[in-house]
């Protein structure tokens, strides 16, 4: 046998797509039927905090943002009209799944208000938080609750 030890459990992961784990998928699921609450995520080597919300109230709050950044009515209009469709369809998926039989279809996607990213120290941004969006399946561990400086 001329295997390396452990590259059938590499390949056998890169066959098996990864999901995330499922109790923060059931979290997530309770968020986006409407029960928001403070969530602190560890991803990537950092943590990010915020308060976990559906991903219709996301879509909602990140289209008004960037409406309130652009300059001219006529641009304005058409960011709104293409968030509200991203949030339609959010919904409209959420409902097919549902009505498919699959009562908590598991989401691939959290949204957290209020956002802020914190790394050594540091906290950003400074001066407020964002909305913010990732992948479940990139989520290294969480806990319950916002962090704040003390």
């Amino acid at each position: 046998m001329n295997e390396q030890p452990g590259r059938a459990e590499a390949e056998q992961e890169q066959e098996e797509p990864r999901h995330g784990d499922h109790f923060l998928q059931i979290l997530v699921n309770l968020a986006n039927r409407g029960m928001s609450f403070g969530l602190t995520i560890a991803t990537g080597g950092l943590l990010v905090t915020g308060t976990l919300v559906s991903g219709n109230e996301y879509f909602d709050g990140f289209a008004r943002e960037f409406a309130s950044m652009i300059q001219g009515t006529k641009a304005k209009k058409t960011v709104d009209e293409l968030f509200a469709r991203f949030s339609k369809e959010w919904q409209l998926h959420r409902e097919e799944d549902e009505a498919q039989g699959e009562v908590s279809p598991l989401p691939h996607f959290m949204h957290l208000k209020n956002a802020r990213i914190l790394h050594a120290g540091t906290t950003i941004p400074t001066n407020r938080g964002v909305w913010w969006r990732g992948r479940l399946d990139a989520i290294d561990g969480f806990t319950l609750g916002e962090m704040s400086k003390p």
